[in-house]
């Protein structure tokens, strides 16, 4: 089971050619990590652009939902999260027969949290009350939401999946994918703003529910690439079905929540202004969206640089190599990122 992460023997090597070796490995996983997330949130930004164009209204209306459904969807994803260090460390230990019962209890995490996020869109009406929102704006803002929500448990399938597939080193997949889902959300989005193949014409709404088309069409695609891939084989992740083990999924809670939670947080400031400007009218919070979607291509960075790092330090964990865990071009990473992903048991 061969993949970027596999280590060579690399002890007889001098210290300048083990971090030579170890930035190649890093950006080899780090790269597609990096593409993929870049094209997650791309499709943010084709949203914006194509609701621009159709006007200020609908702008503000998507940017709206965005500042309530992002920081959702970052507390699932950080929660789901903790899969790729348990698939990483059991991955460099060579005991691949035990990642597919974690996975399998990681969908089940998903699930739950999935649908609990859906839940959370759909009576996000009031929140918009509280913040004294331009009343033309929450029709809009809650039908895109609306949107959006029916396709999160895809989005938490495909985390997971994502996850066992980062934590095997094998992180193309998910730029594939992420690049799939930005190519087919720009002819959604068309067909759902302006009325097309028999689609009522939406506006900006209609971005929400393009969206959640994608989501599914990428969680299918990566469930059929771990189901016939050779290199899934030996983690027999499709070959039995579990029923939920709360111990199993308890300690998924302990090391992810505290991650989405930390997100959740961090995002949530950015959140908190689109809605206080909620009440200035749907130009200010139009031009809001658009400073905030640059800044959110920026972010990318070094949140996939962090997944990368994940990783390579639980192999090496696995391994039980820990001095591997903290060469030096991870270290300054694993200090402030994924260590705390990793406890003793």
């Amino acid at each position: 089971m061969n993949s970027v992460t596999d280590r060579p023997a690399a002890t007889s090597l001098t210290r300048p050619a083990r971090v030579r070796l170890e930035l190649k490995n890093l950006l080899g996983l780090a790269l597609p990590i990096m593409i993929a997330q870049l094209a997650t949130t791309a499709m943010g930004f084709v949203d914006a652009v194509m609701a621009g164009r159709v006007g200020p209204r609908d702008l503000a209306a998507v940017a709206l939902g965005n500042s309530i459904w992002v920081p959702v969807f970052l507390l699932m994803t950080g929660t789901l999260l903790a899969t790729t260090p348990k698939v990483a460390q059991r991955f460099g230990a060579g005991s691949y027969s035990e990642i597919g019962p974690i996975v399998r209890q990681a969908l089940w995490l998903a699930l739950v949290v999935g649908l609990m996020a859906t839940t959370m869109l759909f009576s996000a009406e009031p929140i918009l009350h509280i913040m004294k929102v331009d009343p033309e704006l929450i029709g809009p803002c809650m039908q895109y939401l609306h949107g959006i929500a029916s396709g999160l448990p895809a989005v938490a399938f495909y985390h997971v999946l994502r996850c066992f597939s980062d934590g095997l080193g094998r992180t193309r997949p998910a730029m594939v994918l992420g690049l799939c889902g930005l190519a087919l959300n720009i002819p959604l989005n068309y067909i759902f703003i302006y009325g097309h193949f028999g689609v009522p014409a939406m506006g900006g709404v209609g971005c929400g529910w393009a969206t959640a088309i994608v989501m599914w069409v990428m969680a299918l695609g990566m469930a059929g690439w771990e189901r016939w891939a050779p290199a899934y084989q030996s983690s027999e992740l499709f070959s039995r079905f579990d029923w939920p083990q709360w111990s199993v999924i308890k300690r998924l809670l302990g090391i992810g929540l505290p991650i989405g939670i930390a997100v959740f947080a961090e995002s949530s400031i950015f959140a908190v202004i689109a809605l206080l400007i909620g009440s200035l009218g749907a130009t200010v919070v139009a031009g809001h969206q658009i400073a905030l979607n640059f800044s959110s291509l920026v972010f990318m960075i070094p949140y996939s640089l962090g997944m990368a790092v994940t990783v390579r330090v639980g192999q090496a964990l696995g391994r039980q190599e820990p001095r591997e865990a903290v060469s030096p071009p991870v270290s300054a990473w694993a200090r402030r990122w994924p260590m705390r992903a990793f406890p003793r048991a």
